[in-house]
């Protein structure tokens, strides 16, 4: 996965962790790893499950709970139908009501249907076995099967489990809290520090968004991104080569919830984590321009979570022609999904042996070797873990946890384009584009069998080529390719 690295003089971070233990060089001592095991809350009622959620809470240091997740990038996420997420392992239902995003726990309180399977009615979000309806507080507007006499007090029984949410530089964020039986209003002087409007807001900066369920555990994720040393390797061939790899130094330093590391590297950079589940770094290089990474992580079941890459380059200052063509990679001219299917070619760099690792370290506590500063990120974060716990849920979700196929962790539909628009939205004319080129090739066949003439030979060929083009962009959008390129 491609990070770069950020400059770390700038940001102020919120209170949360302690001071990392250090050895020589202010480097973290490197120590024989937790194995990242993944804690569920079990599903209790009453003072048990309350007593349940406090001991989770204690031992995670509140951090999983008293955090902002994202859920969407809206600029693709379609207003006009309701989204599914397991947020922290608990079903969680989005909408847009006309005016607002909103998120909610996706049960029904009359039978505990998924309201995500429902529909959008005059800015209610409706549910689809019984019809009932609510707005954008949660409130229900409607009950079809109540007496007229008795609605009024009906519907006041039947009020939506809502989650604080707030939109930020086109990003969705909820406040988990809720979902963790813990009452700690949502802090916004965190949420604007995740949504960097600092670099974001930059004259001349430009930015593409990318998200994708990944088959891993929070932590999985993280570590994959603090690496930097891992891209010469595990890109070679889409965005590095092999050739490039060197020492990648990085000093790190702790902060109030989390820790900045700075790279001694040509061109050199920097990298932050920000507890519990965000990674920015950049690229800096001296008299020209610069290009950061932003990364989002959200827990959704077991052994899973959603991705969001944001990927920022400060277009304004990089250098002509090259300029030109990264003003048309950064612009609306070009459609959401080209750039969707390059971001897919490097997640499924590292998706099939990430998933792998991390069944391993949770089946056993594997021994690891780390002797180089390149993984003092790394080692930064696991000293993070073993202080604030592993990546604890509110529930336990509803995806297996087994082991995948290798066909199964390069799926692309269901990870991604089905909850992208842009995605969606070529994935239906490329299948709907295919039963008229097919018709247009046995027509223009048909018709050179009986006149000869080459214009029915050309439409014939141009139906064909159509079709090919048609069906490769569908592949493309539901299932990727295996070798990666670093193996071909």
């Amino acid at each position: 996965m491609l990070l770069r690295g950020q400059d770390v003089h700038h940001f102020r971070f919120r209170a949360r962790t302690a001071s990392l233990c250090r050895g020589p060089g202010n480097i973290p001592r490197p120590r024989r790893p937790a194995p990242l095991a993944i804690a569920a809350v079990p599903a209790l009622r009453g003072a048990r499950g309350s007593r349940a959620l406090r001991r989770v809470r204690d031992a995670a240091g509140e951090v999983y709970a008293r955090a902002w997740y994202p859920l969407c990038f809206t600029a693709v996420t379609d207003q006009g139908k309701p989204h599914h997420l397991d947020l922290c392992g608990v079903a969680v239902v989005f909408w847009h009501d006309g005016e607002a995003w909103r998120a909610a726990r996706d049960a029904c309180p009359h039978r505990g249907v998924r309201l995500s399977e429902g529909r959008l009615n005059e800015r209610s979000l409706q549910c689809p076995y019984h019809g009932w309806a609510f707005d954008g507080a949660g409130r229900c507007v409607s009950i079809p099967q109540a007496e007229k006499e008795k609605a009024s007090s009906a519907r006041k029984g039947a009020c939506l489990r809502m989650l604080p949410t707030e939109e930020r530089q086109g990003l969705l964020f909820a406040w988990a809290a809720p979902l963790y039986g813990d009452a700690a209003p949502p802090d916004l002087g965190l949420l604007e520090e995740l949504a960097h409007e600092e670099i974001l807001g930059t004259e001349g900066v430009k930015y593409v968004d990318y998200s994708r369920d990944l088959p891993m555990d929070l932590p999985i994720l993280m570590e994959n991104v603090l690496d930097p040393a891992h891209l010469p390797f595990t890109h070679h061939g889409t965005i590095s080569q092999r050739e490039r790899a060197s020492s990648v130094p990085i000093q790190t330093t702790s902060s109030f919830n989390g820790f900045t590391g700075e790279r001694s590297t040509s061109p050199g950079g920097g990298l932050a984590f920000f507890a519990p589940n965000h990674v920015w770094a950049l690229t800096q290089r001296p008299e020209s321009f610069r290009d950061w990474n932003l990364v989002y992580g959200t827990p959704l079941a077991e052994d899973s979570c959603r991705v969001f890459v944001r990927v920022v380059f400060e277009v304004s200052k990089v250098p002509m022609p090259l300029r030109l063509v990264f003003q048309y990679a950064f612009s609306d001219q070009l459609p959401a999904f080209f750039t969707h299917l390059s971001n897919h070619r490097v997640l499924e760099d590292d998706n099939v042996f990430l998933h792998y690792q991390g069944k391993s370290m949770k089946s056993e506590e594997l021994p690891t070797y780390t002797p180089s500063t390149s993984d003092a990120a790394v080692l930064a974060y696991r000293d993070w873990l073993r202080r604030n716990g592993t990546c604890v849920r509110a529930g336990s979700g509803t995806v297996p946890g087994g082991m995948l196929t290798r066909a199964q962790l390069v799926e692309r539909l269901r990870s991604h384009t089905e909850h992208c628009a842009s995605c969606s939205q070529a994935l239906a004319l490329a299948r709907g584009a295919q039963a008229p080129a097919e018709a247009a090739v046995l027509l223009g066949l048909l018709g050179a069998a009986l006149d000869g003439h080459a214009a029915f030979a050309f439409a014939a060929s141009l139906g064909f080529a159509l079709r090919l083009a048609a069906r490769s962009l569908e592949e493309k959008l539901t299932v990727g390719e295996y070798p990666p390129p670093r193996n071909s």
